[in-house]
């Protein structure tokens, strides 16, 4: 007897399991990323780690399918940061329960984070509040038009701690 196998496969249920980022190799973390079109490059994940702490979601064979990090600045605040959900979870409920986790270690912090238009539904549901946009620009910085810049508006260096004041005014 030939059985015809169907064009789908419905599976609807699956479990996860929480786990520190900090475990997670970077190739891994970078494919997340990879996965929802962001740019991060591995060394920025693992710039991101030394930075702050998180937490990861992972699928009973240990695939990334989720992430969340915080930052501390200070003892009375933190942003939030790469909180990033598989295509096929989003709306399911896997970011909210990856920011409730951060919401137990940041407690007592005031939070603020940047988001993206898909999570905007996500954190409203979450309490945050909107109050301005920001305008992300991504390229490629190249030494000819570094140079030309330099020309023009006066020499481009690293910012050192006498521009603080300036920085901050700006």
């Amino acid at each position: 007897m030939a059985l015809k196998p169907s064009g789908s496969l419905k599976i609807d249920t699956f479990s996860m399991r929480i786990g520190d980022i900090e475990g997670i190799e970077l190739d891994r973390l970078h494919g997340h990323s990879l996965s929802v079109g962001w740019p991060h490059r591995a060394e920025d994940w693992q710039f991101l780690r030394e930075s702050g702490r998180g937490f990861v979601a992972l699928d009973e064979i240990g695939r990334v399918l989720g992430s969340a990090m915080w930052f501390a600045h200070g003892t009375d605040f933190a942003t939030v940061g790469m909180v990033i959900t598989s295509p096929r979870l989003q709306t399911l409920g896997a970011g909210q329960w990856l920011m409730k986790r951060v919401f137990e270690k940041v407690a007592g912090r005031d939070l603020r984070l940047n988001a993206t238009r898909a999570a905007r539904r996500l954190y409203l549901s979450l309490d945050f509040q909107p109050e301005k946009t920001v305008y992300q620009c991504q390229g490629i910085a190249r030494a000819e038009t570094m140079g030309r810049l330099a020309e023009t508006r006066g020499d481009i260096r690293t910012l050192g701690e006498g521009d603080i004041a300036a920085a901050i005014t700006l």
